[in-house]
Formats: structure tokens, C-alpha cells, sequence
């Protein structure tokens, strides 16, 4: 199975048990008998010896005999999935491949999460972010945004964005805004808002829509820089 590592266990219910883990480098096998053993037993077992893997796929192999109690308890002690007796090895074999690829699909899905939380870490601690619903209701907003429009979170969500909007701001950025996003397009722009308290803050601002698997959007998001100062400072320093 490549560089894939995998650790697959296969019970078999009437004969010795023979558990193997199957990675890039050695197959490991463990033999013990089965008649007195429990299907919850066998799983402790397992994470008895591997106490570092809190999540053991493995397989129950079963004589034609079993019963629903075992085919139960199977599944409810963690078994991927639960065969009968006598089966082809073929088809044994393309079992333990669709659980290899199965738990390597995982394994990605868990990867890709976890890269996506660090990038979100990183982005919520350098600008400022929050994301609205498709009619413009706020979903989420990060601390940076509530630090600079002094508003709380509880405060926030469930509100239209233009809580935090400058009535000096021309209704046609805001159309133009509104234009753009809903054409599925990147919105950008320079931004003046207002604080809970009524000052002025100026943001650089980039709003993209979300688009789902059906081509439609399903949220904005919008990433803000304070340029409050820069901008007053080229305000004050411009010929006049």
C-alpha cells in the first residue's frame, strides 16, 4: 500500500485470531485463540497493545452460524465490517482494499482540516475577518473585528453588515458591492465604518463569495486591513 500506513486487524471467530498490521515497512502478526474471547475483549485487547492508535479498523470474520448478536455487537464495538464464512479470497481481498482506501480518504480529510484550522488561526490573528450569510446577515466575526468596531460578538452576529457602516460612505460602493459579489466576483475596495462609539475607522477591504458544489453561494467572506492611520496620515500630508 506505498508510503500508506495503516494498522487493519482481522478476527476470526472459531479458529486462532491472527491480527496484522499492515504498513510501509513490516506486516506484524499476533495469534491468539479465539473461542473464549468476546468481540468487546478483543477490541480492549487491541488497544491494549496499541494504546497510541485510539481508533483500530478491523475486520470480524465470522462462521456461518454467527448470529445477529454478533453481527451487532460487531459494529457496535468499532468492527469496519463483519464477513461470514466461507468466503473467496478475492473478495476478502477487495474488502481490506476498500478499508484501506477508505481510512487513507479519511487520513487526507483530516490533514486538510487540520491545514485549513492553522490557516484560519493564522488569518483571524492579522486581519480582520467576518462572514455573512448571502442577504448580507453577519455569521462570524473575529476578535480584531470586534476590537476595532467596539462592538461584542453577541452584538454583531445576527445583524446586518451596515451596523458598522459611515453614513458618508455614497450608496453606489455599496451597489457596486453588491453587484460585484453576487456576480461570484472578488470585491475590493476602500472602506470608511463606524464605531460603536461613532468614531471613524478606514478599512482596505476584500469580499468573496463562497460557492458551493451546486455553483451557488453560500456565504461572504470579507478581509479587512486598518489603515486608519496610513490614511490620515496622507490626508494631512497632501498638498492642500
Amino acid at each position: 500500500y506505498g508510503d500508506f500506513k495503516l494498522p487493519l486487524y482481522i478476527y476470526f471467530t472459531v479458529i486462532p485470531v491472527f491480527l496484522f498490521g499492515l504498513n510501509a515497512f513490516s506486516v506484524r502478526f499476533i495469534s491468539i485463540l479465539a473461542g473464549t474471547f468476546s468481540i468487546l475483549l478483543i477490541y480492549l485487547i487491541l488497544q491494549k497493545i496499541f494504546p497510541k492508535n485510539k481508533s483500530i479498523p478491523f475486520i470480524v470474520l465470522t462462521d456461518t452460524n454467527r448470529s445477529y448478536n454478533v453481527v451487532r455487537d460487531s459494529f457496535k464495538n468499532g468492527a469496519s465490517d463483519a464477513l461470514r464464512k466461507p468466503i473467496f479470497a478475492e473478495e476478502f481481498i477487495l474488502k481490506v482494499d476498500q478499508l484501506v482506501e477508505y481510512y487513507k480518504t479519511i487520513q487526507e480529510l483530516t490533514r486538510q482540516t487540520q491545514l485549513l484550522e492553522s490557516y484560519k488561526n493564522i488569518v483571524d490573528i492579522s486581519v480582520i475577518v467576518s462572514k455573512t450569510n448571502p442577504q448580507g446577515v453577519i455569521t462570524y466575526v473575529n476578535s480584531m473585528f470586534c476590537k476595532l468596531s467596539q462592538y461584542s460578538s453577541e452584538e454583531l452576529i445576527g445583524k446586518p453588515h451596515n451596523i458598522v457602516r459611515h453614513p458618508d460612505v455614497p450608496k453606489e460602493i455599496f451597489q457596486d458591492m453588491w453587484e460585484t459579489i453576487q456576480n461570484q466576483q472578488i470585491w475590493r475596495g476602500v472602506v470608511k465604518n463606524r464605531a460603536k462609539d461613532g468614531s471613524t475607522y478606514i478599512v482596505k477591504t476584500s469580499i468573496m463569495p463562497i460557492i458551493n458544489i451546486d455553483g451557488e453561494i453560500e456565504e461572504y467572506i470579507s478581509l479587512r486591513s486598518d489603515i486608519t492611520a496610513l490614511y490620515h496620515c496622507l490626508l494631512y500630508t497632501s498638498p492642500s
